[in-house]
């Protein structure tokens, strides 16, 4: 198939596709000629590239790749983008494979169709680039990005460190808006420049700007969190929110949509056991993972948090208890309105109906998964009086679930 993707006057950007482009790329990062002018060049195994391309697959909202083509279609190389939406900016990089499109202005170009789409399509304020291969200085240099400063020897190849060079291209550069660089009178010594003031943030700015770099690092932060040897796909200042909850509150009953792999259902139950009270009910679709732990005070079901018999289920063990729910399954929603709906009622007063995951659909993060938790639950409450967002539960200011620790209202005596 012919996918005509961005084009420019030489190449077309085709979005990264296993099928077009996997071979090509594994073999490119194992030819030295090429691992030569990149930082990586250990090489990589076929599984590692796999793994790559499926990672690359479920980021798309923040890590755009693209394979470069020439216009017979040929692929020539890769090119991408990582995006910082709420700070409106991208760093990028990229390698020509194909050792005969070598210094024939392909690169330049693929640049200039990243550069165009990344400030006419996507509105950034920023684009940089960093590099220590001359090569890629003359493409950012031909392209219109500026040098901004080197980083001193911050990295070992080839026997010796090596300095990397950074470019960057603001808006302002690129519409045409930016003021000229004051120049000295003729014959005058040029004035020094002013070295750069602190960065001063707002309160919101800097939590927006970990909160990304928190959430865009899962592999090493959420993604990687273990409560006792299991896995807890939560924010750690969450998951100490729920202790305190648990504490202040202790439900009969904690009912949670989503189960996963059932580290937070595991988590949730060795609370209960340290406050000597409480039992899970937790619900998924599906039942593959075998990573759930076995605990005297969890019941699994399966099927979906909103079908009707699971419902029924629901209300007959929640019947004369207190009971606190969690929303964590299909985060689309329409999907996450329907739970509210349904467990709003099962909620008893006092407790706690907690809609998970509201950063997402950039909330601040993952700007393009489109309606999610935050948009239902804004629709909720705009109906429902009978829950009030505890903003004392977002004491750490850094929460995955903004507004989302609904607390239900004692009825009026």
């Amino acid at each position: 198939m012919d996918v005509v993707g961005l084009k420019g006057d030489r190449v077309r950007l085709v979005p990264l596709d296993r099928s077009l482009h996997l071979e090509n790329a594994y073999r490119w990062l194992n030819d030295p000629a090429v691992t030569a002018t990149l930082k990586h060049h250990f090489g990589v195994s076929r599984s590692e590239e796999e793994a790559f391309f499926e990672r690359s697959e479920s980021a798309r909202d923040r890590d755009l790749l693209w394979g470069i083509h020439d216009e017979s279609g040929r692929h020539l190389g890769m090119i991408g983008l990582h995006v910082n939406w709420r700070m409106r900016c991208a760093s990028g990089g990229l390698f020509l494979g194909a050792r005969d499109a070598w210094g024939q202005g392909f690169g330049t170009d693929a640049v200039r169709v990243r550069t165009r789409f990344a400030f006419e399509q996507l509105g950034l304020h920023r684009v940089e680039g960093h590099t220590f291969n001359p090569s890629m200085r003359r493409i950012y240099e031909k392209a219109g990005y500026r040098a901004e400063g080197v980083s001193r020897k911050v990295f070992w190849r080839d026997g010796r460190w090596n300095d990397a060079h950074r470019y960057a291209l603001i808006e302002e550069d690129y519409f045409g808006t930016a003021p000229a660089p004051a120049t000295a009178p003729e014959g005058a010594e040029a004035p020094a420049p002013t070295p750069p003031g602190p960065i001063r943030l707002t309160v919101d700015q800097a939590v927006g700007a970990f909160h990304m770099l928190f959430y865009d690092s899962a592999a090493r932060t959420w993604d990687n969190t273990h409560w006792l040897g299991a896995r807890v796909l939560k924010c750690p200042t969450d998951a100490w929110i729920y202790q305190e909850i648990l504490w202040d509150t202790r439900p009969d009953l904690i009912v949670e949509c989503g189960t996963r792999f059932g580290g937070s259902a595991f988590y949730l139950a060795t609370l209960c056991d340290l406050i000597g009270h409480g039992e899970i009910l937790t619900i998924d679709v599906d039942t593959r993972y075998t990573t759930r732990r076995d605990h005297p005070r969890i019941t699994y079901l399966a099927g979906s948090s909103v079908d009707g018999a699971i419902l029924d289920e629901v209300r007959r063990r929640a019947e004369g208890r207190s009971v606190m729910a969690v929303l964590d399954s299909d985060h689309s929603r329409d999907h996450v309105l329907a739970e509210l709906y349904a467990y709003a009622p099962i909620v008893t007063p006092g407790q706690y109906l907690v809609v998970e995951d509201t950063n997402i659909n950039g909330h601040p993060v993952l700007p393009g998964f489109g309606p999610g938790p935050m948009e239902a639950l804004r629709e909720f409450l705009a109906g429902n009086d009978a829950f009030e967002i505890d903003r004392d539960r977002e004491k750490f200011f850094m929460t995955f679930n903004p507004s989302g620790y609904l607390r239900k209202k004692h009825p009026p005596a």
